[in-house]
């Protein structure tokens, strides 16, 4: 028997307050667990170019860098904004998986169940409590899931206007979502029966393609990335919102795939502990019993995200399949909860609600130690002062772009040691407020008769060229002997 309006009124109304719930629950956790500093890598980059108002490493994030320049204002430093940007984002994530979930299932503390293991899941709540780009981009991804899903569910053939919009805030959020489009254009096309509605789908996606692009050449023009491409130019451009300076990894034959993908299957399946993959194989089956084009439509979002980031060469690409996680996490409570239909008479009506709450809390509980430790560590400050203090005057930094990027924030944010040049081991072209460098280490073969020139990343080049000696204190500084071309004035 349907629901009845009434009926079903009632039910939205329930999973609306369960899902705010379970949003209001992850907001906690991951307040008290949430970064204080900038962090490291591209977090302090994320973060100084949200205070500078400049465009970010390739492949961009303008719409990252302008909420988190307004939020500087509200917050105490713009590492905090920018990371209360992602707690916030995640949390709202996991509300929206709940009501994902509900599109199946009449069951509220399921769903929330369900949304609570998403929150707590590693590369899920790691992202939620750093300055990141995941964790805005997976809100737009997750509700233009939604969106498109209450669209397909009323059947309409009209364009969805509100998933073309969620979709271009999210390449602005994180460029990758790009690589998803397609699978909505065809899910309108699927729904619509419209060649017409889907084309017109996809010409207002390449137009936010444009404006994403636009908007960070507008960025690039303040302040350019410290990318190698710059775009500013075609050709730059192109480069620039490809990623082409991240090199995906060269395929050397089908068992380096493979292999790949073992890896990344296991570490998929490590944090859902093993045996919830049979719950996500359920879930699975649950949505093509139910609405196979819809599951046609998740299944192909799954594929390609995770494929392309399994062949990426970046070295955090375990973290760069978010939306894969989201959607096993759907999946799961939905394989749960058939599991416990299936053995209803024998089992509690409880029974899913626990299974997943269980997941959550041993979740919560075995990772809540090294969470907070994190959360209040202040390594990263340390280091940064002591590489402060240690440092000649008038030096010139060449720093590993992991420490590099926190330096840089502490320059800029905090206004300290302003008379050092920070540049990045980098034998391409780079773009720094003191200049364009061509090739770092023509700049400090140059420079080293002139200033001191510091390291704590020994190259090749660096090594066969130049004796080094340790600055007393930092255990990872060295700074360059002056050749004896110096004293000849060569």
């Amino acid at each position: 028997m349907s629901a009845t309006p009434s009926g079903r009124e009632s039910n939205a109304a329930s999973l609306l307050l369960t899902a705010t719930i379970t949003g209001f629950a992850a907001l906690l956790v991951y307040a008290f667990t949430a970064s204080t500093g900038p962090g490291l890598h591209d977090s302090a980059e994320l973060a100084l170019r949200a205070a500078q108002l400049g465009a970010t490493h390739a492949t961009g994030a303008p719409l990252h860098t302008v909420i988190g320049h307004l939020l500087s204002y509200v917050f105490s430093s713009p590492a905090a904004a920018t990371t209360w940007l992602s707690v916030g984002c995640a949390a709202l994530t996991a509300g929206l998986v709940v009501l994902l979930i509900g599109s199946w299932v009449e069951q509220p503390w399921l769903a929330a169940a369900g949304g609570l293991a998403f929150a707590v899941l590693p590369p899920i709540w790691v992202n939620a409590v750093i300055t990141e780009l995941y964790a805005p981009s997976l809100l737009l991804l997750a509700g233009a899931l939604f969106a498109i899903r209450r669209w397909e569910v009323a059947g309409h053939a009209k364009l969805p206007v509100a998933v073309v919009v969620l979709l271009a805030l999210a390449l602005g959020a994180h460029f990758a979502n790009v690589l998803l489009l397609p699978v909505f254009v065809l899910l309108v096309l699927a729904v619509s029966r419209s060649m017409v509605t889907a084309l017109l789908f996809a010409t207002l996606l390449a137009v936010a393609v444009g404006a994403v692009a636009a908007a960070n050449v507008g960025l690039a023009l303040r302040l350019p990335p410290l990318s190698e491409y710059q775009p500013l130019t075609p050709e730059g451009l192109w480069l620039y919102m490809t990623g082409a300076e991240h090199q995906a990894r060269a395929v050397t034959g089908a068992g380096f795939y493979l292999g790949r993908l073992v890896e990344h299957l296991a570490l998929l399946a490590g944090n859902f502990v093993f045996v919830g993959l049979a719950f996500i194989a359920l879930g699975v089956r649950r949505v093509f019993l139910s609405t196979p084009r819809y599951a046609w439509f998740l299944l192909g979002i799954t594929f390609v995200w995770f494929a392309y980031f399994t062949f990426f060469g970046s070295g955090d690409y375990f973290v760069m399949i978010g939306p894969v996680y989201l959607l096993c996490s759907v999946w799961l409570a939905l394989g749960v909860a058939d599991l416990a239909e299936r053995w209803s008479p024998a089992l509690p009506e409880v029974t899913p609600v626990a299974v997943l709450s269980t997941f959550a809390v041993a979740a919560l509980v075995l990772q809540w130690p090294e969470r907070r430790m994190m959360a209040v560590a202040t390594s990263i400050e340390t280091y940064v002062d002591a590489a402060f203090a240690a440092w000649p005057e008038d030096a010139v930094a060449v720093a590993r772009w992991n420490e590099f990027t926190a330096l840089r924030y502490a320059q800029y944010v905090q206004g300290r040691r302003g008379d050092v040049r920070l540049l990045v081991p980098a034998r391409t072209q780079r773009h720094y407020e003191h200049g364009v460098v061509p090739d770092y280490f023509t700049y400090i073969t140059m420079a080293v008769c002139e200033r001191p020139v510091v390291t704590n990343k020994l190259t090749p080049e660096i090594e066969a060229q130049f004796a080094v000696a340790e600055i007393p204190g930092t255990g990872s500084w060295l700074q360059l002997q002056r050749p004896d071309t110096c004293e000849q004035g060569l």
